[in-house]
């Protein structure tokens, strides 16, 4: 728009410096309207387009300035502009029009007048607005994106050539890694590797480098952060660029938290190791008790023909075939409540004898036996007790037994040696049995087998003694 000075202002009225001022402000700046107002804010000198700008309408020298342009200026504004021109200075403004224009003004006072100058500012305030729209979105989008790694507990990262990992989010990433606190912004220090812990460094690099040769890549190593807490990370990236040689100059990624993933990893694996460790016990239990049923039942049978041989009286056969059975039943007793993991001696001699309680001594050190000991020993002494109420110490009044047992170190290696002794006094006269029946076979030959050892009877003029040894299934406490 062309300057055009009103022609009722044109004049030697506003002279001196002010006019001076005015006419110099005017041609510096060609796309400004002027306006020049005298110490009252009486219009003195105007031109067309700040007539536009500020007034809207025709104006008369003398006019007042504040009648029409007065309703663009808000309070605090336009005491700013009066202070500046009681003052001498300067002030500017923008200022939004009825019809949402914007204008640019500033008032510069000398003299005892004020040149007000107007230019269209709406494009630059448009701008201006667009980019505080474009500042808050990205500020929004960043509150978003903090949101979204806490609510993932993830942080994202850039690295390019030459320069430390950026991380998008410090917050995110300090509470992601444990990084110390005085790191507050900007990149962070190449020692933050540090935290990697030293056995998941060598497996890390390593993935790198696949990651850098086919271009994406994940992969999961701890860190030991400020906080002292070992933290599992799982880190996905690709190579966003690559230079002319094909080498990366970019890298972009996520890192997640993934400790309580992995923990639950390790119960699961936990979980189907025990599962598994519990289907193998069971099998071999079931396999166990086969082989225990195949053995018992081959014990019975032995006892039943070993019992009813021979012309015997049947009823004293079938008692003692019943008593072994039931001595037997006792020991299977013992041992399924321990679970067959085997029994306490102390508690075989005790119940084995309980029938013959008051009359049978027994001590001796707590000591465990493996189920195939536990159940020959019981029927030993079954035995031992079935001859001692026939013939021995249990068949007279004020007779008695003693079950004594120890614990020596063997002389060929670390095991332990379990000693054994059963001695009566108080009986009948002792004399060597003629013929060998089955209480003698049984502590001779199977008992002696499954011991091991030899087992030693005496027939010693006080009383039947019989010491049984065996080194095998002890377990003795700690």
């Amino acid at each position: 728009m062309s300057q055009r000075v009103g022609e009722a202002a044109f004049g030697g009225r506003l002279g001196g410096v002010a006019s001076d001022l005015a006419w110099s402000l005017l041609l510096a700046r060609a796309d400004h309207g002027l306006v020049v107002v005298d110490r009252s804010w009486r219009i003195r000198m105007w031109t067309l387009d700040a007539q536009a700008y500020l007034m809207r309408r025709p104006v008369c020298e003398g006019d007042y300035f504040w009648r029409d342009a007065g309703s663009l200026f808000d309070r605090k504004t336009r005491r700013r502009f009066r202070r500046s021109m009681e003052q001498g200075g300067a002030a500017e403004a923008e200022l939004q029009t009825p019809s949402g224009d914007w204008l640019h003004v500033e008032l510069v006072s000398v003299d005892g007048a004020a040149a007000l100058l107007a230019r269209d500012a709406t494009r630059e305030e448009r701008s201006k607005a667009l980019a505080r729209r474009e500042q808050e979105r990205t500020r929004a989008l960043n509150e978003s994106l903090s949101l979204a790694h806490r609510a993932a507990r993830a942080a994202t990262w850039e690295w390019r050539a030459g320069e430390s990992l950026r991380w998008t989010d410090l917050g995110a990433a300090r509470a992601l890694v444990g990084i110390f606190q005085p790191w507050t912004g900007g990149p962070i220090p190449d020692d933050w590797i540090e935290m990697v812990v030293p056995d998941d460094r060598g497996p890390m690099e390593a993935a790198i480098a696949r990651l850098v040769a086919e271009g994406e890549g994940q992969f999961a190593f701890r860190v030991r952060g400020a906080d002292g807490a070992l933290r599992w990370l799982e880190a996905s990236a690709l190579v966003a660029e690559r230079d002319d040689a094909g080498r990366p100059v970019r890298l972009v990624g996520v890192t997640i938290d993934i400790t309580e993933r992995r923990a639950a990893q390790a119960v699961l694996q936990q979980e189907v190791m025990e599962r598994r460790r519990a289907q193998e016990r069971q099998k071999l239990l079931i396999g166990e008790l086969n082989h225990r049923v195949k053995n018992t039942l081959a014990t019975v049978q032995s006892i039943a023909r070993q019992s009813l041989r021979g012309g015997a009286e049947i009823g004293r056969c079938y008692r003692d075939f019943e008593g072994r059975l039931l001595a037997l039943s006792w020991a299977h007793d013992v041992l399924t409540a321990e679970g067959w993991s085997g029994a306490n001696l102390g508690e075989l001699v005790e119940g084995t004898l309980r029938a013959h309680q008051g009359r049978i001594a027994q001590e001796g050190p707590p000591v465990r036996l493996a189920p195939q000991v536990a159940l020959a020993i019981s029927l030993a002494l079954h035995e031992l007790a079935t001859n001692a109420l026939k013939y021995g110490a249990l068949a007279r009044e004020g007779g008695e037994v003693a079950v004594r047992w120890k614990l020596t170190p063997s002389p060929d290696s670390k095991d332990a040696i379990l000693v054994l002794e059963w001695r009566e006094r108080g009986g009948p006269e002792v004399a060597i049995p003629e013929r060998t029946g089955f209480g003698l076979r049984l502590l001779r030959q199977a008992l002696s087998a499954e011991l091991g050892a030899p087992v030693d009877i005496r027939f010693e003029r006080e009383g039947l003694v019989c010491v049984l040894k065996t080194s095998r299934g002890l377990d003795p406490p700690a």
